[in-house]
């Protein structure tokens, strides 16, 4: 079992050209809770149940009378009559407004159960969405545990490269000092300092996968990169 008070110190990526960064620390419980706030994937899950919830809701209503109303407003003008050449007319009034409303109300008293299947299915969709929400939310806790772990391991061999390099330093510069004397030869001045490459190019490389862990995780728990 992780232990909840384990914590690690999340470097993000901050100003690259002056070499700068922003630490924040979190344990495992405080990233989960971020990301089931933030992550874009648990909140389209999350959003796929309010959608079943609300499916069921529209089936179940089915099950209740249903009402229509329908009103009906009309204007009737004046009636003019004329002879074949439009000739000789003659005005008859006529009513002006008419209106009309019509209120209509049903139930479903018998659709051979299909009320009640089309509720069952609703509520069996419900539950496929939230069974895929804890799945969902389930693995994206483990990739941020995998993270979590990657950075731990990542900043404690960064640890070590920089101990390993600041000792090889002082190795080189001992080698240099004993060749003016004499007592060493240029071959172990050059084998240290490709062993200092060596361990240079390592810590980059470290460095190099906790900016990119560390972007991955922000993102995921919805917190800014930088």
């Amino acid at each position: 079992m992780i232990k909840k008070v384990l914590l690690v110190s999340v470097v993000f990526l901050g100003l690259l050209g002056q070499g700068l960064a922003q630490t924040r620390s979190l344990t495992l419980d405080e990233m989960f809770q971020l990301a089931d706030q933030n992550n874009n994937h648990i909140r389209l899950y999350d959003l796929a149940i309010s959608e079943a919830e609300q499916g069921v809701k529209v089936a179940c209503n089915d099950r209740l009378p249903s009402i229509q109303a329908h009103v009906e407003l009309n204007y009737i003008g004046d009636g003019v009559m004329t002879d074949r050449n439009f000739a000789h007319a003659v005005h008859a009034d006529m009513p002006h407004f008419g209106n009309s409303f019509v209120l209509k109300a049903s139930q479903v008293i018998y659709a051979g159960g299909a009320v009640a299947k089309g509720i069952e299915r609703s509520k069996l969709q419900k539950k496929e969405a939230e069974l895929e929400y804890v799945e969902n939310r389930q693995d994206i806790r483990f990739l941020l545990a995998g993270y979590y772990l990657d950075l731990f391991q990542l900043n404690n061999q960064k640890r070590v490269y920089e101990s390993n390099i600041s000792q090889t330093r002082l190795l080189v510069k001992d080698m240099k000092a004993s060749y003016r004397q004499g007592t060493a030869l240029k071959s172990d001045i050059t084998r240290y300092e490709l062993q200092l490459q060596s361990l240079e190019l390592s810590l980059t490389s470290v460095k190099d996968k906790i900016d990119v862990l560390s972007h991955k995780l922000a993102t995921a728990v919805g917190l800014e990169p930088d």
